[in-house]
């Protein structure tokens, strides 16, 4: 078998493909698929053939087949990409500065405010956000102190990142599917998703869950800067030859890295934490039972995708993945529709705020 190159960039590795390897298909009865947990019933798919594949979605589409003509994938370059990843600007110092305080489990809350009052800009948001019809309680919020306690250090750290992940106006992202309005408004619902799901105690989540929501698919920004025509042909005949296979497939297919791994080597460079970098980039892989944020941002991004689309239900690419993470987290239907709309109501408090 070819070897693997791999490319390290700070913590994060991510390995190009030279060649599909083929993985063993594991057979499970429709019967053993574990929906007694309360999962969201309408997301779980139990093919009538009872044949589930462990290999990746990936993995399985890169198989020969012989009824067409395999497409010859024209990769990335992993040296520009790296080098294009190091060449960011760097982040805001004041969001630096709260990334350093947060990095400590036992921060004092004291350290946060004094960084976060050398904002100006962050300190109006935080006010206007903590004293808006659905985070406001009987008393306004005066100060950045009070602001902090009533929404929590991980929406404070999403409010200092939007300002550097918010894309340019120039950007093509069409090649995602979107318009750049488009793809923020995606990023805003998945703060949205990660507020509201953090305010029902459904797990601890952490901190960073507001950044990675917000942070998710910034990686499609890096990969849109190299997108070729000819990238765009090849994925264009992946769907074609492989129809029902997703957006991601047809990057790491043809690109041999996707933007989840992308986006976490980012937020790695940017030194965010672990938890943070580990949810980006299997925010389109396997659920981990055990990862409550990585859970946790799936289903944001299901939450968000909802919220904006008018065709309601499963992401066609994540069905199966959105139900392992719900009955992961103990999520049941009723309260995945109360999520949503409690999460569309923050969404419109949060709009104005993220600059749409």
């Amino acid at each position: 078998m070819p070897s693997i190159s791999r490319v390290s960039c700070q913590s994060v590795d991510w390995e190009p493909l030279t060649e599909p390897k083929r993985v063993p298909v594991t057979v499970r009865k429709p019967c053993e698929r574990p929906v007694g947990k309360g999962a969201f019933r309408g997301f779980v798919q139990i093919w009538s053939s009872g044949v589930f594949a462990t290999e990746s979605t990936f993995q399985q589409a890169t198989r020969d087949d012989r009824n067409v003509t395999p497409i010859a994938p024209s990769k990335l370059n992993p040296d520009e990409l790296r080098e294009a990843i190091e060449r960011l600007p760097p982040l805001p110092q004041s969001t630096t500065q709260i990334i350093s305080v947060l990095s400590d489990p036992l921060f004092e809350i004291s350290e946060l405010i004094r960084v976060v009052s050398l904002d100006p800009g962050l300190t109006g948001n935080l006010l206007r956000l903590a004293n808006s019809a659905e985070s406001s309680v009987a008393r306004p919020a005066c100060s950045v102190g009070e602001a902090i306690v009533r929404l929590g250090s991980g929406t404070v750290l999403a409010l200092s990142l939007a300002v550097r992940c918010r894309p340019p106006a120039q950007i093509d992202l069409t090649p995602f599917g979107l318009t750049v309005e488009e793809y923020w408004m995606h990023c805003v619902a998945s703060v949205a998703a990660a507020d509201e799901l953090n305010s029902r105690r459904i797990a601890r989540f952490g901190a960073g869950f507001g950044a990675a929501a917000v942070l998710h698919d910034f990686g499609k920004q890096i990969l849109a800067e190299y997108l070729t025509s000819e990238h765009l042909i090849q994925m264009s005949a992946y769907h074609r030859l492989h129809p029902g296979r997703s957006h991601i497939d047809a990057e790491r297919f043809v690109l041999g890295v996707d933007h989840a791994h992308i986006g976490a080597t980012v937020a790695s460079v940017w030194k965010l934490s672990d938890d943070i970098v580990r949810s980006i980039r299997n925010h389109h892989s396997v659920s981990n039972w055990d990862d409550d944020i990585g859970n946790g941002i799936i289903i944001a991004n299901q939450v968000a995708h909802d919220l904006l689309s008018s065709n309601h239900g499963p992401l066609a690419d994540d069905s199966e993945l959105v139900a392992d993470a719900m009955m992961a987290l103990g999520v049941e239907e009723k309260t995945y529709i109360s999520t949503v709309d409690g999460a569309s109501k923050r969404f419109g408090q949060l709009i104005e705020l993220f600059g749409l």
